[in-house]
């Protein structure tokens, strides 16, 4: 009986230490939200016609608006993951600056960090609508993918998947953790223009994302 009992509170001891070990690895790191552009450096910019009105819409502000959000709703969920924005406000800031490697200079939680780079797209053609994942190296497939599956489930047909891509950027090839870059939608498309400039729509992209980031620390 000794024996079974010490047994019994060895398991336990272990299930208690390794579980928190768990829960410790997805709570630690850093997520670095990169809202586009700022300040002097506007991003995409389209006039529509909305109610009858000439109203100018700024990639920058949309995306600065959506990465609060996301943000806000990530503290509720990692007590302990830093969250930085590369920008809190309409202020520019250089490519250079808003790298994992400009913010850190050690890569210790590259398992429990990610970078995420929100913009949103420009097409000369009108009815292109949808979202598109960039990512520089197969190392951040993995996010494209829950990012995907998060927009996905989100928007369903409301807001179509263009493609998941490999592309050279600079932000993600300088940051040296899985990163991807997002444009949720196209500001030359008044369909998208009104989906993401609404509260509702904006919840939803926010929502979109963080469902993406959470599966994906869950599959680590």
């Amino acid at each position: 009986m000794k024996i079974i009992g010490l047994l019994f509170f060895l398991y336990s001891i272990s299930t208690f230490v390794f579980g928190q070990e768990i829960s410790t690895r997805n709570n630690t790191g850093t997520i670095i939200l990169d809202p586009a552009h700022g300040g002097k450096e506007p991003g995409a910019v389209f006039l529509h016609k909305i109610d009858g009105n000439d109203v100018f819409f700024f990639e920058k502000e949309i995306v600065l608006r959506v990465a609060y959000l996301v943000r806000d709703k990530l503290n509720e969920i990692y007590a302990y993951k830093n969250i930085i924005l590369t920008r809190e406000d309409d202020a520019f800031v250089s490519m250079e600056s808003r790298t994992y490697k400009s913010i850190f200079d050690f890569s210790n939680d590259y398992i429990t960090s990610l970078l995420i780079s929100i913009h949103i797209d420009f097409s000369i053609n009108q009815t292109l609508r949808g979202y598109n994942i960039f990512i520089s190296d197969e190392n951040s497939y993995n996010l494209a993918n829950y990012i995907r599956q998060g927009f996905n489930k989100i928007f369903e047909n409301d807001l179509p998947l263009i493609g998941i891509r490999q592309y050279d950027w600079y932000i993600l090839r300088e940051s040296n953790i899985p990163a991807i870059l997002i444009n949720i939608g196209y500001l030359s498309n008044i369909d998208d223009v009104l989906l993401l400039y609404s509260d509702e729509g904006l919840e939803k992209c926010a929502q979109a994302l963080v469902n993406g980031i959470v599966a994906y620390f869950k599959s680590l």
